[in-house]
C-alpha cells in the first residue's frame, strides 16, 4: 500500500496575529492569518516587545520617546484581523507623530480588551477618530488614551461603555484642538482617578458632566487645568475627593454659580451652588423676588464667600426647595 506524504506547506497552519510595516515604512498593517512568511516589509508578532536604553518596554512596532515612528503615515486593520481577540490594546499607536489615518477599525474586535491606556497617545497628526465600533465593556483602564493628540478635532466615542473603567487620568490631556466632546455614554461609577483628565484641552468651551458619578474618585488634581476657553461645566452635583490641587487652574473663562477666581481652584469649587458648575437647565439671573413657597437657606457672593444678607449686585442664593438662584439686588 502506497503511503501518501504531503509537503509541509500543504498541512493545516494556525492563524497568528502580526503587524507589518511596509517596505517604504509608511504603512502599518495588522493581520490575523497564515500568510506571515509571505509578507514583504518588517514583520512582528503581536506579542513582540522591545526595550529602550532605559529598559522601558514597548510593543515592537511602536515608537519610543527618543525614537518616534515618524515615517508611518497610515495604519490598516486587515479584514482578517476581525477574527482575532486581543485582551489589551494599550500603547498600540504610541509615538506615531505623523500618523494621519487609521483604516478598518471595524475589524478590531475589542470585546475582550481590558487595557486601552495610551492607545493613541502622541499621535500628533491624527485629526479624526471614529471609535463607534469599539466594544469597551471589559475595559478597566483608559488613562492617557488620547493624550497629546494635538490635532484631533473629531472624536466619536459616543458608544463607549465605561462601567468597569477605574483609570481615566490624562485621558484627553493636551487634546489641543478638540472643541466638542460627547461623553453622554460614560458611566464613571467605578472610576478612582480623573487627574488631568481634560488638562490642556484649550479649545473646549463646554462639558456636560451632569451624569458623572464621582463617589469613588480619589484624585482630581489638574483635571481641568489649562482649559482656557472652557465657559460651562454642566453638573448638578457637588464633588469631593482627597487630592484636587490646581483642578481648575487657568480656566479663566469658566463661570458657573460664580466666575473663575485664580485663588479658588480646588475641588471645593466643583459644585453648582457656590462653585464653577452650572446646573443643567439653569434659568440664569433672577430678580430679588423669590418663590413664595421657598425660603432662602444660604447666600453667597460671586466669589463663593458666604453672606449674612443679600447685598447690592449679584448674589448666589440656595433655596429651601433645593434650587440655586442668581439674584440681582438693585
Amino acid at each position: 500500500m502506497a503511503l501518501l506524504v504531503f509537503p509541509l506547506s500543504a498541512q493545516a497552519q494556525s492563524k497568528e496575529a502580526y503587524v507589518v510595516k511596509s517596505s517604504d515604512e509608511t504603512t502599518l498593517t495588522f493581520y490575523y492569518d497564515t500568510q506571515r512568511a509571505s509578507r514583504a516589509g518588517t514583520v512582528w508578532g503581536i506579542e513582540q516587545e522591545k526595550e529602550d536604553e532605559n529598559y522601558n518596554t514597548y510593543h515592537a512596532w511602536t515608537g519610543t520617546w527618543d525614537e518616534p515612528e515618524a515615517k508611518v503615515l497610515k495604519a490598516v486593520f486587515d479584514a482578517s484581523f476581525k477574527d482575532f481577540r486581543p485582551t489589551a490594546t494599550d500603547r498600540w499607536f504610541l509615538y506615531f507623530p505623523n500618523l494621519k489615518e487609521i483604516k478598518g477599525l471595524e475589524n478590531l474586535n475589542t470585546s475582550e480588551v481590558t487595557e486601552m491606556n495610551a492607545m493613541f497617545s502622541y499621535c500628533g497628526s491624527l485629526s479624526s477618530l471614529d471609535l463607534s465600533s469599539f466594544n469597551t465593556s471589559a475595559v478597566t483602564t483608559m488613562s492617557s488614551m488620547f493624550a497629546s493628540c494635538g490635532k484631533l478635532t473629531t472624536l466619536n466615542i459616543s458608544n463607549f461603555d465605561t462601567k468597569n473603567v477605574k483609570e481615566m487620568s490624562d485621558m484627553f490631556n493636551s487634546c489641543l484642538a478638540l472643541t466638542d466632546l460627547n461623553l453622554s455614554s460614560f458611566n464613571t461609577s467605578a472610576v478612582t482617578d480623573m487627574s488631568a483628565m481634560f488638562y490642556g484641552c484649550e479649545k473646549l468651551s463646554k462639558l456636560d458632566l451632569s451624569h458623572f458619578d464621582t463617589k469613588k474618585v480619589k484624585a482630581m488634581m489638574y483635571m481641568f487645568k489649562g482649559c482656557a476657553a472652557l465657559q460651562t461645566i454642566y453638573c448638578n452635583d457637588a464633588w469631593a475627593c482627597g487630592v484636587s490641587d490646581e483642578m481648575f487652574l487657568g480656566c479663566t473663562n469658566l463661570k458657573g454659580a460664580v466666575p473663575y477666581n485664580e485663588n479658588n481652584v480646588d475641588v471645593s469649587m466643583a459644585n453648582p451652588e457656590t462653585g464653577y458648575f452650572t446646573k443643567k437647565g439653569s434659568t440664569g439671573v433672577a430678580t430679588a423676588t423669590t418663590d413664595g413657597n421657598a425660603s432662602i437657606q444660604a447666600i453667597y457672593s460671586t466669589n463663593g464667600k458666604r453672606l449674612n444678607e443679600l447685598q447690592r449686585g449679584l448674589n448666589i442664593v440656595r433655596m429651601s426647595n433645593g434650587t440655586t438662584q442668581k439674584i440681582l439686588r438693585k
